[in-house]
């Protein structure tokens, strides 16, 4: 890196912590912190949910499986648009009418407080383990430029995001995501203009090869269960997933319930459902044309293509904005995780259980102590990542689709049926997880698909074995859905799915 790269760098880091500084003067309540006082427009929100979304493990990963598998891999983000559509009219406006925090809340209220802290334990479990994989791959970037250890480069990153993080709490978190969501679609840019201006061949050229090549497949209706990244697994399995991600994963729907209006966490949704295929698409592209650039070379790490191309082919000064757009990437997951257990935290464990017990410090302070006891232990596992020899995407992607398809199952029996009660629903959601690695480790399916096996072996088992009365059912009639938000408006996002399978269809 020259003087003007680590120039870009500096000033990335400046700017994210002062922001976070002249945000966290503001925020002197407890309220604030969690909920931002509910006053953010739908662009900001929307924003901040495709940052934390994209991880550096996609800027560095997602090339790297496009250049081995073309564009198959977008599958997996096909859903969104019916996703965001479905989520819009179900979980997010029942969410926001109930005015809570922490989605656990809701579990307590519906089931009772074995449900809630069963669940709260293992969504903490899976963030860190999640978020501590997340910090490695740009730091393992930044050994490889400064000729620091990864472990130096781990403390950096988590070190600033929890500075920034306890501050201001779900406020800096949304607006350093905007800016870092701004760098990074920047950097996205600057990839896309060099990887196609130094590939020494026309745009049909690249093209025609990129499809002789078979790296423009990306809808393959192949049935079979062990196949990798068909369409059936990305709009069946991958869609649980992004169903229990975007509705009631805590990460994602705090930033939503912080919407100045219900219409306002649609929006959000709709412009995530939108932007966030194109995105990913542009990731995918730029390893397709990179396959051609590099004439189909073998690297021993799909992660090392994108590395190697930044640091060979990107102008100087740009290669710094390309380093920012990375951190951006890691940090604003970092952030939103960070603050997202805190919040479950203080919501579903300390208010609960501790919060008469210690009157020497302020509930804000606790939750400060908190964040940076939650950032040490990110740290700890990106630690522990580091001296695996595992894929890092392998570790993510598997190990959250044992939980998220159960963990929705949970959810929406809440929701949508009136027959079950906490002790069928906690058999229904261990035996959904145990199950799901069972079939999974038996039958070899593709890892999407675990999402569908959780949730449907959760709902089936939770629902047979709920045995409430007359009385408990309506006692809990109440936090049941009455009423869904379909609009007219909202149905522009299938036809934008539809347009995006004729796309792909036609392009293979």
């Amino acid at each position: 890196m020259t003087n003007l790269d680590w120039g870009v760098l500096i000033f990335y880091f400046i700017f994210t912590i002062g922001l976070g500084v002249i945000i966290g003067k503001k925020t002197t309540d407890i309220s604030d912190f969690f909920s931002g006082g509910r006053e953010f427009k739908w662009w900001a929100i929307g924003l901040s949910v495709m940052a934390t979304q994209i991880s550096a493990i996609t800027f560095i990963g997602a090339p790297g499986w496009a250049y081995e598998q073309g564009l198959k891999p977008l599958v997996l983000n096909l859903n969104i648009p019916i996703v965001m559509w479905i989520l819009s009219a179900t979980f997010i406006p029942f969410f926001y009418n109930l005015e809570i925090i922490s989605v656990y809340e809701y579990i307590e209220k519906r089931f009772g407080k074995k449900m809630r802290l069963l669940l709260v334990f293992t969504y903490i479990i899976k963030m860190l383990v999640v978020v501590g994989s997340i910090v490695y791959v740009p730091s393992l970037i930044l050994s490889k430029i400064t000729g620091l250890s990864i472990n130096t480069t781990i403390a950096l990153i988590v070190i600033v995001s929890i500075f920034y993080t306890v501050l201001g709490g779900i406020q800096t978190v949304i607006w350093t995501d905007v800016f870092q969501m701004l760098a990074l679609w920047v950097g996205i840019v600057i990839s896309v203009i060099t990887v196609f201006k130094v590939t020494p061949y026309s745009l049909s050229e690249i093209f025609e090869i990129s499809k002789e090549s078979g790296k423009l497949m990306s809808l393959d209706f192949n049935t079979n269960l062990k196949a990798a990244n068909t369409f059936w697994a990305g709009i069946f399995g991958g869609g649980i997933l992004h169903i229990a991600y975007f509705g009631v994963d805590q990460t994602q729907v705090q930033r939503v319930l912080t919407a100045k209006s219900l219409d306002n966490t649609k929006y959000s949704l709709w412009f995530s459902g939108v932007f966030s295929v194109v995105q990913m698409f542009l990731f995918l592209i730029i390893g397709v044309v990179l396959f051609v650039f590099y004439k189909g070379q073998t690297f021993n790490n799909a992660n090392e293509v994108y590395i190697k191309f930044a640091l060979e082919e990107i102008p100087k000064g740009y290669l710094g904005v390309i380093i920012a757009a990375v951190f951006a990437a890691t940090m604003s997951s970092i952030d939103s995780s960070l603050n997202s257990m805190t919040t479950v935290f203080m919501k579903d464990i300390y208010e609960v259980h501790f919060q008469k017990k210690i009157k020497t410090l302020s509930e804000i302070d606790v939750t400060r102590i908190i964040t940076g006891i939650f950032g040490i232990l990110i740290a700890y596992f990106a630690f522990n990542v580091s001296a695996s020899n595992s894929s890092v995407l392998e570790i993510i992607s598997k190990y959250g689709s044992y939980l998220l398809g159960a963990m929705l199952g949970v959810f929406s029996l809440g929701m949508f049926t009136i027959k079950a009660d906490e002790r069928g629903v906690l058999i229904g959601f261990i035996l959904g997880i145990l199950g799901t690695a069972i079939i999974s480790y038996n039958f070899n399916i593709f890892w999407m698909w675990n999402n569908l096996v959780g949730f449907l072996i959760t709902i089936i088992v939770g629902y047979l074995l709920s045995f409430s009365d007359r009385s408990y059912r309506e006692e809990k009639r109440r936090y049941i859905m009455k009423k869904m938000y379909f609009e007219k408006s909202s149905s522009i996002l299938l036809i934008y799915f539809i347009f995006l399978v004729l796309v792909l269809y036609f392009l293979q």
